[in-house]
């Protein structure tokens, strides 16, 4: 996403040849605007989460008394590490899958509160089966 257009490179958010901090806030913001809509919590936003643990066989994301959980626990399907500090958290969201990679010494995670550095998305495969070439049309003129 951060070497994409999808994020604009306006109000100081350029590419650029180094890794831009502005930039990357906004990368992080737009992920945790993903999180939101794909695997919500129970309370608060993704922004506000600020350390990821596994206790008791589900996802606890934050501290103390602003600790939270998923919205929906089936949608916490793993994690690789140590269950109180673990390295990646993997979710799934209508059969697919998204792992949250927690770095904090990663350049991108040591900016984000609960040091997520890196969201992975799994891909949905597709299969034409007519054996026919795949047109998309809308109209003549288009």
């Amino acid at each position: 996403l951060y070497g994409t257009d999808a994020i604009p490179e306006t109000d100081g958010a350029e590419k650029g040849a180094k890794f831009n901090p502005k930039r990357g806030a906004k990368v992080i913001a737009w992920a945790k605007g993903f999180l939101d809509e794909s695997v919500p919590l129970t309370t608060g936003k993704w922004a506000g989460v600020n350390g990821l643990a596994v206790a008791n066989g589900m996802l606890r994301l934050g501290e103390g008394a602003g600790a939270t959980t998923l919205a929906d626990p089936k949608q916490f399907a793993g994690y690789r590490g140590d269950a109180d500090n673990p390295e990646a958290v993997l979710l799934t969201r209508n059969g697919l899958h998204i792992e949250i990679v927690i770095d904090r010494s990663n350049q991108i995670g040591k900016t984000d509160p609960a040091g997520i550095a890196d969201v992975v998305l799994e891909s949905a495969l597709t299969t034409i089966q007519d054996c026919e070439d795949s047109v998309a049309a809308v109209d003549a003129q288009d």
